[in-house]
């Protein structure tokens, strides 16, 4: 597998480990899309890794995993008898979908003898590297924006940049180790494999899937699922793309409503709910901008009080969930009756109760209202 510079479009071995390129620091991608060969599924692989043979990742037998992916997908029964259904991506070991991620890229940095890897400070993502570094023996540092929530790092260094987003991902990438960011072309291919898992559980393509949108890596790796699918005949249409963004983030809500230069007035840095959603420009936005489009879905931005109700709705029935799993949630019910059902709303992260993270602790199985 070769990886390509979207900018240049210079091509390098997959072994790189930064997503940009040396020659130009424009973004890398994979060469050649997904094909999806179901006789290539390993029926006794663990978790998401019983599809990476599908999607020629040249991965090792014994991958770095904790049992990630193959996550819940249940029924939502407060819809007015609409087929609507969540994907329970909180379920995953450190309650982030972020862990489909951390498994393919530590496998990837473990199988090319990487000691050390950097990544971006965001509290999601160290939650999940940590854990899953510490599987792979390797160290991790990180880069932050100063005024982003702190997380507790348990051994993690971070600086903090006084600058924005921009800044801090331009000093990450000119690191000499490798980068293992939640935006690498490997997450996109980790995040496909919940397309995959969708149609298994439904039987069929959803007609919508809704999911937020940061650097666009999530969205674009599950239509890039659905896409490999289409091309192999196991489902008869795309389902439509709908991204969510926080309103005062929005950046790819603002380009395709007003063009190129309508995104200048985004701020990443905006205060708000869902502070790991939503960006300027997202690093994955040219893509899924096009892809969204010819799904003929669309980019929804959430404001504060939108985000509000559907927080305090998910809190009423006793689910405490992540500010961008609410915000989905938030996305679907301003505008629940525009989508072809059925409608499959990604949540991509929760906040354990306290039962919960005792349970974990000590291998318990606690039984609650979620």
């Amino acid at each position: 597998m070769m990886w390509r510079c979207r900018n240049c479009l210079r091509r390098y071995d997959w072994t790189r480990g930064h997503p940009t390129c040396p020659a130009c620091g424009g973004p890398l991608d994979r060469e050649a899309p997904i094909v999806f060969h179901p006789e290539a599924e390993r029926s006794d692989a663990p978790g998401l890794w019983r599809y990476v043979p599908a999607m020629h990742l040249p991965m090792a037998d014994s991958p770095v995993t904790l049992g990630e992916g193959r996550t819940p997908l249940q029924p939502v029964h407060l819809t007015q008898g609409r087929q609507v259904f969540v994907k329970r991506e909180d379920l995953n070991p450190t309650g982030s979908v972020k862990d489909r991620a951390a498994s393919v890229l530590f496998t990837w940095a473990r199988e090319q003898g990487v000691e050390e890897v950097v990544t971006l400070a965001t509290p999601n993502t160290l939650r999940s590297w940590r854990r899953y570094a510490a599987r792979a023996r390797l160290r991790v540092r990180a880069y932050g924006v100063a005024g982003m929530p702190s997380v507790r790092t348990r051994g993690i260094p971070v600086r903090r940049f006084p600058g924005t987003w921009w800044e801090t991902m331009t000093a990450l990438h000119r690191q000499e180790t490798a980068v293992l960011v939640p935006y690498h072309p490997l997450a996109v291919d980790a995040y496909a494999t919940i397309a995959y898992e969708l149609v298994a559980q439904l039987g069929g393509a959803p007609g919508t899937v809704l999911a937020p949108v940061g650097q666009g890596a999530l969205l674009l790796g599950i239509g890039r699922g659905f896409l490999a699918l289409l091309q192999a005949g196991l489902i008869a249409t795309m389902p439509r793309l709908v991204g969510v963004e926080p309103l005062a983030r929005a950046g790819l809500w603002a380009r395709a409503k007003g063009g190129r230069e309508a995104h200048l007035w985004v701020r990443d840095e905006a205060p708000g709910p869902a502070v790991e959603a939503g960006r300027r420009f997202p690093w994955w936005g040219d893509l899924l901008l096009e892809l969204v489009a010819w799904s003929q879905g669309r980019f929804l931005a959430v404001d504060d009080e939108a985000w509000a109700r559907a927080r305090d709705a998910f809190r009423r029935v006793g689910l405490y969930l992540q500010p961008e799993s609410v915000l989905v949630w938030a996305g679907w019910a301003m505008h629940q009756r525009e989508w072809p059902e059925p409608v499959v709303l990604i949540l991509p992260g929760g906040k354990p109760s306290l039962w919960q993270r005792i349970g974990r602790r000590f291998r318990l199985r606690i039984f609650s209202k979620e």
